[in-house]
């Protein structure tokens, strides 16, 4: 049950709103459309063309270049890295977000629906990626995941991951935040546990004449935690950016990690 509502008849209220024909869809792929519709203005394409800007500045890269998009979402970043000469594949396990992708895909992207953990990485990239918070279900399945990061890499390969300065963050955390599109109206409450770096989250969608409800929770992590992390992936140096790509510092809102597969960083 979601708010005294069942699954079934959830997927019937929400299939007109996201523009589905009829209700046949995995709980998944209907919470899926729902998370990038109400982060839709969010994500827009400025933010992706900035995005993009700074990845290509602190990798470095050059036209030609190759990149790995891990949890790479609707494919924004990727497609705008794309416009800049360098080829991407994206991958993400939600159909729902690899159709989309597909749909705008510039010439120089693919996009693969696969659980990255499974994903057989058949050629080395120049850089890994790992932005807007994709990297956030627990150490053990984080860890793993920057040591697939590592083994996708050339000798000189970098990862980016890119998330909110959790240093600073949780000095003046958001309690309560709100998204509205034209079909629904999502609401989330936070709230963080210190001790284990967890934070959860309730959600509740107001649709016209329903409201539903789900909860979740999700890894908090500091720059040393990931910085640690890193190094016992296999990577061999890190260090700590901002938004703009300039050092991390106390009044930093977002970190960039930088890290490099050989001795060296750029």
């Amino acid at each position: 049950m979601l708010g005294g509502v069942t699954m079934p008849r959830f997927k019937a209220i929400c299939a007109p709103v996201l523009g589905w024909a009829d209700d046949r869809r995995t709980d998944e792929q209907v919470f899926d459309r729902l998370t990038l519709q109400a982060w839709r203005a969010h994500l827009s394409d400025d933010r992706a063309r900035r995005a993009a800007d700074l990845i290509t500045r602190i990798a470095p890269l050059s036209r030609g270049a190759s990149v790995l998009d891990f949890g790479c979402g609707a494919g924004q970043i990727a497609n705008s890295l794309a416009s800049g000469g360098v080829r991407v594949t994206g991958i993400d396990r939600s159909s729902v977000a690899i159709v989309e992708a597909r749909r705008a895909a510039h010439p120089l992207c693919t996009f693969v629906e696969a659980d990255w953990r499974y994903h057989a990485i058949t050629q080395p990239v120049d850089c890994a990626l790992f932005w807007f918070t994709t990297l956030c279900a627990g150490k053990e399945r984080d860890l793993e995941a920057l040591r697939i990061a590592r083994r996708s890499l050339k000798e000189r390969g970098a990862m980016l991951l890119e998330t909110r300065h959790w240093d600073r963050m949780h000095h003046r955390f958001e309690a309560r935040t709100e998204r509205v599109t034209a079909e629904f109206t999502l609401v989330e409450t936070h709230s963080y546990d210190p001790l284990s770096g967890m934070q959860r989250t309730d959600e509740v969608y107001s649709f016209t004449d329903k409201v539903i409800e789900r909860r979740y929770q999700t890894r908090r992590y500091t720059f040393p935690e990931l910085r640690d992390m890193c190094l016992l992936a296999g990577f061999q140096a890190v260090d700590g950016l901002d938004e703009t790509g300039s050092r991390l510092s106390n009044e930093s809102e977002r970190l960039v990690l930088r890290a490099q597969a050989g001795s060296s960083l750029p």
